[in-house]
């Protein structure tokens, strides 16, 4: 007897808001998450989000970048999402590691001047650039990964030196960052599988 086989089919949704990446603000995420689905139930079989590291990465990157002032919950999630021991963030900006901890509880608050340095410490310390090969032989792959780095770290010096972060925000307003996945042939730290997400927008969501 011939066993019953399932019919399935996949969908890229336009968008998808997921609830499992522990960020403190909401996310969108376009045309890049894979739906399974059972086309004779309807029922979803399973949900990809392409390169979820890199995800996390992008995510917490682009907060940095973002001008509004970070919460205690936005530092923890940024520390985290770059695998940043909170011993080693206190020692970058120069707090003790108790004060951050408060910072992070909501209990203080990092002042215009030091959040500034956080960001800036944390985003130098990700672009440190590698060695570049000089020999004949230097392969793509290199020479791509070389360019990234030096691109990335051209737009940070040229973000930061503008940047005005306000001593505070109206906490109702809730922040949206909106992403989406490239293919890519770099092999920055960020790609997997030639999967790069790139951050779209920020904004209040609605």
């Amino acid at each position: 007897m011939a066993k019953n086989s399932t019919r399935v089919s996949e969908v890229i949704l336009p968008e998808y808001i997921p609830d499992n990446l522990g960020t403190p603000f909401k996310v969108i995420l376009r045309d890049s998450v894979r739906q399974i689905v059972d086309e004779d139930t309807g029922k979803v079989e399973k949900t990809v989000i392409p390169n979820p590291r890199g995800l996390l990465q992008t995510i917490a990157i682009t907060r940095l970048v973002w001008p509004r002032k970070l919460s205690g919950a936005d530092i923890k999630f940024v520390r985290k999402a770059l695998k940043i021991r909170a011993n080693e963030l206190a020692g970058m900006i120069e707090v003790s590691p108790e004060h951050l901890s408060r910072c992070e509880a909501g209990e203080r608050v990092l002042s215009p001047g030091i959040e500034k340095c956080l960001r800036i410490a944390i985003l130098l310390d990700l672009l440190r650039l590698p060695e570049p090969d000089s020999s004949k032989h230097q392969s793509e792959d290199s020479r791509q990964l070389f360019d990234h780095y030096a691109e990335a770290l051209a737009r940070l010096k040229a973000v930061m030196k503008g940047m005005h972060i306000p001593a505070a925000y109206d906490a109702s307003d809730e922040l949206c960052l909106t992403f989406h996945v490239s293919k890519s042939s770099g092999s920055a730290p960020d790609h997997e599988d030639g999967e790069r997400w790139n951050g779209e927008q920020a904004a209040l969501a609605a």
